[in-house]
């Protein structure tokens, strides 16, 4: 072996005991500009990042889309009594909604109403094919559904079936801004129905802030398309993973003007799931701003206006998706603290892989 040779040989030698468990899709595979030394960079940080027991998350890693798989949740939800929605003489007296900062302190903290009736229920995500929205978008086809645990779980008969299969985050905004049913009613006719009898258990919700979707990821952002119209209607999560980094975005602008969602990443943590314990997991914290509104009686008459607010955080664990969820989709604004009128824990119990990639991954 020649001088030179052996170098290389030692450095093989080293890359090898560092990648004890081979290559995969985290491993950096493209040569770098500057002739290899950031390539070599780039190899130690992976083989750190394996010694400490998996890969950062990245917008690659961090939800997993290929077409097939699919991740089944349980759902708790709790809705309890609250006082009515506060109004106030004008528009410009509603206070403001809390900080993200606010928010954040609030997991975990945030006091519960008066009786509060508890069910649960299973809950399926599952990529299958495309999707084309009402408005003409198309995106890969997150499918979402709720479905009975057993005996003692959430009611999911036909009436109970079609409410719950109302995207959360309409459910949430008709209850917040009652200026916009009629609006809201002629796109999701089934979100405008009343509650169910007395005295039937109360069906289990479709989440807030993990939907079935028009999916879309690319390099800058994970998100989804709606049936408003062709832009992107929602947005997980962007390329900036760092704890503290931010975004937000309006929503429903065809509605109104004055709906945003804000977005968090929180911190890092190792995820405690029934499929064991994933380090360098993220949890990012959400919150939707639904605006100030004219507040109406039950018989639809003006009492003032109003302003809330939805918040909760997702948990997403490199190369699984998103294991854990909290959500607590509407609280009024103002003081004392109101305690909203309802919530929902979802954790992951199973994951299967897919197939194929329909659209192109970062």
């Amino acid at each position: 072996m020649s001088a030179h040779a052996r170098p290389r040989f030692a450095l093989a030698l080293l890359l090898t005991a560092l990648l004890p468990y081979g290559c995969s899709q985290d491993a950096p595979v493209a040569p770098s500009r500057d002739g290899g030394t950031s390539a070599f960079s780039d190899w130690i940080q992976f083989a750190a990042d394996r010694a400490q027991g998996g890969p950062r998350a990245s917008l690659r890693n961090i939800w997993p889309n290929d077409d097939g798989r699919e991740w089944t949740y349980r759902i708790d939800q709790r809705e309890w009594s609250a006082p009515p929605i506060r109004s106030y003489p004008t528009a410009v007296e509603v206070p403001a909604i809390p900080s993200l900062d606010d928010v954040a302190a609030l997991l975990g903290n945030h006091p519960i109403g008066t009786d509060p009736v508890e069910t649960s229920g299973g809950y399926r995500l599952k990529f299958n094919g495309t999707k084309t929205t009402l408005s003409g978008a198309t995106g890969q086809n997150l499918e979402a559904s709720v479905f009975d645990l057993g005996a003692g779980s959430a009611r999911l008969g036909v009436d109970a079936a079609n409410v719950a299969a109302t995207p959360g985050f309409i459910r949430a905004l008709v209850r917040a801004r009652p200026d916009l049913r009629e609006k809201i009613q002629r796109r999701w006719p089934e979100a405008a129905r009343g509650p169910l009898a007395s005295g039937v258990p109360p069906e289990v919700s479709m989440p807030l802030f993990l939907f079935g979707s028009a999916f879309e990821k690319t390099r800058e952002y994970i998100g989804s398309y709606g049936d408003l119209n062709l832009d992107l209607s929602w947005k997980y999560l962007e390329a900036n993973l760092q704890p503290g980094s931010e975004f937000s975005m309006q929503l429903i602008p065809d509605l109104a003007d004055n709906v945003f969602l804000h977005v968090r990443v929180l911190r890092e943590v190792t995820a405690v799931t029934a499929l064991g314990n994933i380090p360098r997991s993220i949890e990012v914290l959400y919150m939707v701003d639904y605006g100030v509104s004219e507040a109406t009686d039950q018989f639809g008459n003006p009492i003032g206006y109003s302003g809330a607010f939805g918040y909760g955080a997702i948990t997403y664990a490199p190369r699984v998706g998103p294991v854990a969820s909290y959500e607590r989709p509407f609280v009024d604004v103002g003081e004392p603290l109101h305690p909203g009128y309802g919530d929902q824990t979802i954790s992951i119990m199973t994951t299967a892989a897919g197939q194929a990639l329909l659209s192109s991954a970062p």
